[in-house]
């Protein structure tokens, strides 16, 4: 060894700390592999094999019904399992019918030498099973709370509606999170909701959702509204 050794109690130990390396080896990650697409649940779901080392993944998708070389859409941030639902948040997506791309990588750090290559690329159709919009979604502006009132979907997959979901958008404070508050779907449920804890004088759009077992359906979405 380059540092001279003492005994201490029996046991060999350094006498001073080690060099520091000048290089350490590189993080190898796999090209994530068993690429799988299912269209059904939310209509755009992709799984893969987890890969060894990697704390999260980038995810790229396109929708290729009419063009096969459409661009691809970055997911932002990346996920942590290696699975990627395409939800309706920021782009409506996806479409009943329409056919999709999937790929992804294996992430270990910011810089671009801790991600694997693209992985091969997974198709399919969306045929979603979530519930449709619910219809007839009504806000009023109060003294400091909007009444929301809606009607349950009649599509095919309404029948096992579990749970409405109503988001609570402020408008006039666009870099917060919308609020989103659960309400049970039962038969006698009158299916409304007082929205209290809102700011007077802000504007206000409110989107109700459906969500069965296949998750969350996309939103109906109400006019602007502007409490007192």
């Amino acid at each position: 060894m380059s540092h001279a050794e003492v005994e201490a109690h029996g046991r060999t130990v350094v006498a001073a700390a080690p060099d520091v390396p000048d290089s350490a080896p590189g993080r190898s990650l796999a090209t994530p592999s068993g690429m799988k697409f299912d269209g059904t649940r939310q209509g755009v779901t992709a799984t893969w094999n987890k890969v060894f080392g990697a704390h999260t993944y980038d995810v790229q998708w396109r929708e290729v019904t009419t063009d096969s070389n459409a661009d691809w859409q970055d997911v932002v941030p990346g996920v942590s399992a290696p699975r990627y639902d395409l939800s309706w948040q920021f782009t409506d997506q996806p479409y009943d019918g329409h056919t999709y791309e999937v790929r992804v990588r294996a992430v270990a750090g910011d810089g671009a030498a801790n991600r694997s290559p693209w992985s091969s690329v997974v198709r399919g159709k969306a045929a979603p099973t979530t519930a449709g919009r619910p219809p007839g979604l009504t806000a009023t502006a109060g003294a400091g709370s909007i009444d929301v009132r809606w009607s349950a979907p009649t599509d095919s997959h309404s029948g096992s509606i579990v749970r409405y979901a109503v988001w609570v958008y402020d408008k006039s404070t666009p870099v917060n999170h919308s609020r989103i508050i659960g309400y049970p779907a039962s038969a006698r449920s009158a299916r409304s909701a007082r929205i209290t804890g809102v700011t007077a004088g802000h504007a206000y759009v409110i989107l109700v959702c459906a969500w069965n077992a296949s998750g969350e359906g996309k939103p109906s979405m109400s006019d602007t509204v502007v409490p007192g």
